[in-house]
């Protein structure tokens, strides 16, 4: 699995073998299956260092393995479930899921200059995007520019990805309990507040007030900031006021990164050029 950069892999039984699958840069992967047996062995041994019930086969379990791995120390978060063919399991890096170095998430200088200007003054910043293009990632590293130890900084998460040193978690469960989370902690009079989501327009409300003295980073899902703009204008049911204190709506694309090395090349498509606008004489080859 680390070998192989894989920051997901899933092992799920069938009648004869168990399928395993790599998630490497975004892309699922399917590798050399485990005999019955052997996958069998493997949940087994597992699920005791993950803390988890060796005993329980059927009911869904969620543990979580720290291993020193070279000179990192890398967080490993497992989850178990019963199937008709026996249990399958799912393993996830945490460090791979979310990363928190703003300057290796392949934004461009230009673009990653004017965020950080707007990650510097009171207001909203939106980062939108689509489910798995990264969003909490570019969340987590936004907030880690600022400095945990001489400002507070709070998040609110339905369900936190990965403990943050020095940076207060508010974890709200269920999106109806948000408001009820979210009024006590802006009256502790936080610096910096991430908020993966919003939903309801009370919420919203609260928001729109805070970010007159606050940072706000706020998490949205959307195919586009005009979409992502549009979403938050309905929520805070008037436009005006929605902008008002509205430093910048994002929206990204997770992007797969070739190795240079293994990559392969090939000749375009002229008619696929021509659907993408682009001009046949001057791409001679993709990759």
């Amino acid at each position: 699995l680390f070998w192989h950069r894989a920051s997901e892999a899933a092992f799920v039984p069938n009648q004869e073998e168990m399928t395993v699958r790599y998630m490497v840069d975004g892309v699922v992967t399917t590798r050399e299956p485990l005999t019955a047996e052997e996958g069998k062995a493997l949940i087994e041994y597992i699920k005791p260092v993950a803390g988890l019930d060796p005993a329980e086969v059927r009911r869904p379990q969620k543990g979580e393995i720290s291993a020193d791995v070279g000179s990192r120390r890398i967080d490993i978060s497992v989850v178990t479930a019963g199937t008709t063919n026996g249990q399958q399991m799912q393993v996830s890096i945490l460090q791979e899921i979310v990363r928190q170095d703003i300057e290796k998430l392949g934004i461009g200088e230009d673009v990653l200059k004017t965020v950080r200007e707007m990650n510097r003054k009171p207001g909203i910043i939106i980062v939108s995007g689509r489910s798995g293009s990264g969003v909490t990632s570019t969340l987590y590293s936004l907030l880690r520019e600022h400095d945990a130890f001489m400002q507070h900084l709070v998040t609110l998460e339905a369900k936190a990805a990965v403990p943050l040193e020095n940076i207060t978690q508010n974890v709200y469960g269920e999106p109806s309990k948000l408001e009820a989370t979210l009024a006590p902690v802006l009256r502790r009079d936080p610096d910096v507040v991430m908020i993966d989501a919003v939903r309801d327009h009370e919420s919203a409300e609260l928001l729109l007030e805070a970010a007159r003295t606050k940072i706000i980073l706020m998490g949205m899902h959307a195919e586009d900031t005009f979409t992502a703009l549009a979403k938050w204008a309905k929520l805070c049911k008037n436009a005006g006021a929605a902008v008002q204190n509205l430093n910048g709506v994002l929206c990204q694309r997770m992007v797969r990164n070739l190795c240079t090395t293994c990559r392969e090349a090939y000749k375009p498509d002229p008619q696929m050029l021509a659907k993408a606008n682009l001009p046949a004489n001057k791409c001679e080859q993709f990759y």
